[in-house]
């Protein structure tokens, strides 16, 4: 849609004024052409600014500059381009500095003697023994591997379902690349040939219920369970190609609410496994609580967002949520549409996929279809 058009449209449907339509519509096709046009959701001849159209002419004319606000100063839309920056950063700029401050530690040099360090055999060592899974496509592991060069494809896991072939050939890639490093053929010390850094990727976490949860019968599930099993339990694939006694597990994700942070930090405290095996989380971004829709920072959106909702959405996955999705899954509140998908964990306005009565201004594609 060109500037004319979009002028036209957007100024009946908002009743602007012709300097207040002078002043917008440059804005919003800059960010249509620069961000929000991206979105892979859209049907096709659908970009921003069409949808946007649509998605204002849902509401009664008062209280559609509630609505249009709420986009030009509240909505977060994370593009490709910074999605890519974050996956590409994760590893040089987040983990590589955690293990050089270890191995920093284990041959007593300083962490910011990095050259040294990085140098050392014992850091090599450390690298090679680290094996990357990821935890959905949102890990982005094409992106993850084109990125880091000096990390081996066999150390690098598309997905966290591991067959115990894989996992065999995964220690013996690692067999050779240590055999190299240490410029020895005798035989080395057993954990050398064991992974000792488990390192989980993946791209948003809203509330940490899908990488782990615990129900009110106490029963644990979640991606970061399923991990575990598999690295603890005797028949697990991952149990036989990792030394549990010096096991570390690092939940890299890309971006990350602190409510995801607190919550996955809270459960996993309870699993001694992971206690033990010093497991921490290394957000990316961080989204701070500030940025939720609230009573008291979205007073004009609230009486929408509940006047437009429609419970048709809900699913027995949602439900795991503990709440309706007005405020998105888990009551998560937020102004979040990412490239690809807007998460479940958004306001409703925003995701309401294209079946429902009142539509979503980036309509969401769910990955579990509704209950038959």
């Amino acid at each position: 849609m060109n500037a004319d058009l979009a002028e036209n449209v957007l100024s009946a449907v908002l009743d602007w004024s012709e300097e207040e339509a002078v002043r917008e519509i440059p804005v919003l096709v800059t960010l249509a052409r620069v961000k929000y046009n991206e979105y892979q959701q859209f049907l096709p001849g659908r970009k921003f600014i069409e949808s946007l159209a649509m998605w204002l002419n849902q509401f009664e004319r008062h209280e559609r500059k509630a609505a249009y606000d709420f986009v030009r100063k509240r909505l977060i839309f994370i593009s490709q381009r910074e999605m890519m920056h974050l996956v590409r950063s994760a590893f040089p700029d987040y983990l590589r500095p955690v293990i050089v401050e270890e191995v920093a530690a284990k041959i007593g040099a300083s962490k910011y003697q990095v050259c040294r360090v990085t140098r050392s055999s014992e850091f090599k060592l450390a690298l090679a023994r680290s094996l990357f899974v990821g935890l959905s496509d949102g890990a982005h592991i094409d992106w993850f591997r084109r990125s880091n060069p000096q990390l081996s494809h066999e150390q690098i896991f598309l997905y966290y379902d591991i067959s115990k072939t894989t996992a065999e050939r995964a220690r013996m890639d690692l067999g050779r690349r240590v055999r190299s490093i240490s410029k020895q053929e005798q035989e080395l010390y057993k954990e050398e040939l064991r992974f000792q850094y488990l390192v989980l990727l993946d791209d948003f976490s809203a509330t940490g219920m899908s990488a782990i949860r615990r129900s009110k019968k106490n029963q644990y599930a979640g991606k970061l369970w399923k991990i575990r099993n598999q690295l603890f339990s005797p028949d697990g694939a991952l149990n036989g190609i990792f030394d549990l006694e010096e096991c570390k597990v690092i939940l890299m994700l890309y971006v990350a609410t602190e409510q995801a942070i607190r919550h996955i930090h809270q459960i996993a405290e309870g699993i001694d496994d992971l206690a033990e095996c010093e497991f921490r989380i290394l957000p990316i971004l961080r989204i701070p609580d500030t940025v939720k829709v609230s009573k008291n920072r979205d007073p004009e959106l609230i009486p929408l967002i509940e006047k437009y909702y429609d419970p048709s959405i809900e699913t027995s996955a949602t439900s795991v949520g503990g709440s309706d999705l007005r405020f998105g899954f888990g009551n998560s509140a937020l102004p979040i549409v990412l490239f690809h998908n807007t998460p479940n964990n958004s306001i409703y306005l925003l995701q309401a996929d294209d079946r429902r009565r009142y539509k979503g201004l980036f309509p969401r594609v769910p990955r579990h279809k509704d209950d038959e």
